[in-house]
């Protein structure tokens, strides 16, 4: 996650995808939902070369996955 989309993220209140994980590019929500195996290929499909930052929504707390 760049130091952009990780501010965005802190600030930005996403609770209407609890339990959800959400795809994050460019400061905003690229796609949400429960298939995040499908959401990657997506994103990937559409932007070849570029690296999305992936969150899951818990209910009481929030896990965020980082690739580098």
């Amino acid at each position: 996650m760049t130091t952009s989309d990780l501010q965005w993220f802190a600030k930005t209140d996403l609770h209407q995808y609890k339990g959800e994980y959400v795809v994050i590019s460019d400061k905003h929500v690229f796609a949400h939902g429960l298939n995040l195996k499908e959401m990657v290929a997506t994103f990937r499909k559409k932007y070849p070369g570029k690296v999305p930052a992936v969150a899951k929504i818990n209910k009481e707390d929030v896990l965020v996955l980082h690739h580098g």
